[in-house]
């Protein structure tokens, strides 16, 4: 038996917990004691209610600015507080610690570089288990995230990170890292998505296993109406959600809309639109759909295994790059930004009747039919076992 911390440090929804809670159970069953230092305690007690794991806070840092979109996943660091190098200390103190209290072999990054430091101090072995935005491309300076990135600031931003990364190991008297590519690399990176979707695609290294994504708690929903039949997972605050809820009443499809932080007008606003305000049991609604919308760049992946071609409304850069991943490939359209309720119906009316995304999504599928979650857990608790084994 193995001592296991799953750690997650950044990143604002609970699609990590969905990723990484098959891989705790499954590590649970094959006799390893499990561990989570995450960032929103709360909503994790929450999802995690009844499984009786230990969980914990995780050391956070002061995110900075937040002026521009970042340039560079260095860049992105850099904004979620690795522009202060003493916070960055205090706080890799607090990883080495809790690390060491719980007497940790082995650590599982969900987006935690901070974890992923204080693993390299400890000479823990570490599993990078994330989206392909979530995980870095190789390459020094880190690549940039668009192609008009400038390369002054893309070594701008990598000298920082790295400047301020050193200083805080040298505060801790260990040795220190030539690059982000050199934290990142010392790790068995797993990418729970596939090549087509990665938007760092091809890659040296990572090992590309597909999602496997499941929440503790589900609604079972299923479809009423014999028409064509929408799927939507959304958040309210992404940009011009209501433009868009709009142009679903004022279709003829049946619309199932999952919001988490629904606003309490919204059905009243939006009758014809049936909404559940959490999670959903996709499994039973994906394989009888003609579309699915949603935001989150984890969500695009179980579409496209059911066949069914996905419209993006991306809130941050790591689901507008997946979209554009998506539409290069030819299943589904990313929005840029804000649309209008008649520029909504119009990219309905395109994905519900234009042949070729529907095409290009079951193509998707037949290519990837033998992937399961189950198999996939296995797969990456397999991995994760013989990390252990090397070390």
């Amino acid at each position: 038996m193995a001592r296991i911390l799953i750690a997650w440090e950044f990143g604002r929804n609970l699609g990590h917990i969905a990723r990484d809670l098959p891989l705790a159970r499954a590590c649970r069953e094959a006799g390893h004691e499990v561990v989570w230092a995450v960032r929103d305690l709360r909503g994790v007690a929450r999802e995690l209610a009844g499984e009786d794991f230990a969980l914990l806070q995780a050391p956070l840092l002061r995110s900075g600015r937040v002026n521009a979109p970042p340039v560079s996943f260095a860049d992105m660091l850099l904004r979620e507080g690795y522009e202060d190098a003493e916070g960055l200390l205090a706080v890799l103190r607090g990883w080495t610690s809790l690390m060491r209290l719980m007497g940790i072999e082995a650590v599982v990054h969900d987006y935690a570089p901070s974890a992923l430091l204080a693993a390299r101090v400890l000479g823990v072995p570490a599993m990078i288990l994330g989206s392909g935005f979530m995980v870095p491309a190789p390459g020094v300076p880190s690549p940039g995230f668009f192609p008009n990135a400038q390369p002054h600031a893309l070594r701008e931003a990598e000298d920082a990170f790295v400047a301020n990364v050193n200083k805080a190991l040298r505060g801790l008297g260990v040795a220190t890292i030539a690059s982000l590519q050199d934290l990142y690399a010392q790790g068995e990176q797993v990418l729970t998505t596939f090549e087509e979707l990665d938007p760092f695609a091809p890659r040296r290294q990572g090992r590309y296993v597909g999602p496997m994504y499941a929440l503790g708690r589900q609604t079972r929903v299923d479809w009423q109406g014999g028409g064509q039949r929408i799927f939507a997972y959304l958040r309210p605050e992404v940009p011009s959600c209501e433009e868009l809820l709009a142009a679903l009443q004022a279709g003829t499809a049946e619309v199932i809309c999952a919001m988490p932080g629904l606003p309490e007008a919204w059905p009243a606003r939006f009758p014809r639109l049936r909404f559940v305000p959490g999670a959903v049991d996709m499994a039973t609604l994906l394989p009888a759909a003609d579309l699915a919308i949603t935001n989150g760049s984890g969500t695009i992946p179980n579409c496209l295994l059911s066949g069914v071609p996905v419209l993006v409304l991306p809130h941050y850069n790591e689901q507008y790059l997946a979209g554009q991943r998506l539409q290069a490939y030819g299943a589904g359209w990313v929005v840029p930004g804000k649309a209008s309720t008649p520029e909504y119906a119009g990219l309905l009316n395109r994905l519900l009747w234009e042949p070729a995304f529907k095409r290009q999504a079951q193509a998707f599928a037949q290519r990837h039919a033998g992937h399961t979650r189950e198999g996939t857990v296995r797969t990456v608790l397999g991995m994760l076992e013989g990390l252990l084994q090397r070390a």
